[in-house]
């Protein structure tokens, strides 16, 4: 578990776990531990920031989404859980359409919230989770944080204006748009996406050395960021899956926990 503070004014502490990219494959943690760790835990929210599944974008759907679905399930029988898109789910939804109406329907009966461009209101805060389009994730090899362009207004045109008097939270799966949810009015980014770099020197606070999109050096890759104009804190988890090659090296997989003063 890695741990987050963000202030706030009030003196209400709201716990928040963060959950990303298991890809169907958690060998470290394992479902029990998963669970084990959110009970010790005890968050008020639980979300996911995406690819809780793995859709290889050049073979067919062979995955087997059930053991993915029964974690899912099991964490929603004692938390709210909100669920955002990562570039694996959309990948399924617009090729596997069946498989993923089958997956979100099962999602959705255990009670969990399922955002595609949509946002939920809980007390003092806004949960929005936007879909990238695909070519967002298009890799730039070899990269080095280079990213695809995105409009100014892409985040607005998604999501519409965020609300006014709350705290809005933004599961935004790639962490290379941080200014640009700056632009829109995030307050915090939750992301995931780059495994944490895959391949990490052992000294504390090394960077990742490679994405699994063959990108070196990405700072975006994990931890806690904050965008040019100060106003808007971006958390990147590391993840707690792999997918194609199963490979960490000094790279934890990582369940965050945001402690929001609010």
């Amino acid at each position: 578990m890695e741990y987050y503070d963000i202030p706030g004014e009030g003196d209400q502490e709201m716990k928040i776990a963060f959950l990303s990219d298991l890809h169907d494959y958690c060998r470290d943690f394992g479902i029990d531990g998963i669970l084990n760790a959110l009970k010790e835990a005890s968050p008020d929210l639980v979300l996911l920031g995406g690819d809780m599944l793995t859709c290889q974008k050049h073979a067919g759907w062979t995955a087997d989404p059930d053991p993915t679905l029964q974690l899912i399930e099991r964490i929603a029988q004692d938390y709210t859980v909100i669920y955002a898109e990562g570039n694996h789910e959309t990948r399924l939804r617009s090729r596997h359409p069946e498989v993923f109406e089958s997956y979100k329907r099962r999602l959705e009966e255990a009670g969990v919230i399922y955002l595609i461009n949509d946002r939920v209101l809980l007390d003092k805060i806004a949960i929005y989770g936007i879909t990238l389009d695909e070519y967002y994730y298009r890799h730039l090899f070899p990269g080095f944080g280079k990213k695809i362009p995105m409009p100014q207004d892409q985040i607005l045109k998604q999501l519409g204006l965020p609300e006014k008097g709350r705290y809005n939270i933004l599961l935004l799966h790639s962490p290379l748009y941080l200014e640009e949810a700056a632009s829109w009015g995030a307050d915090l980014v939750l992301s995931g996406h780059f495994h944490g770099g895959t391949i990490r020197l052992p000294a504390a606070g090394s960077p990742g050395l490679m994405t699994p999109q063959y990108q070196f050096f990405v700072k975006e890759c994990s931890g806690e960021h904050v965008s040019k104009n100060k106003k808007t804190r971006m958390i990147v988890s590391r993840g707690l899956g792999t997918h194609s090659i199963n490979m960490r090296l000094n790279d934890l997989p990582e369940i965050s926990l945001v402690r929001l003063k609010k």
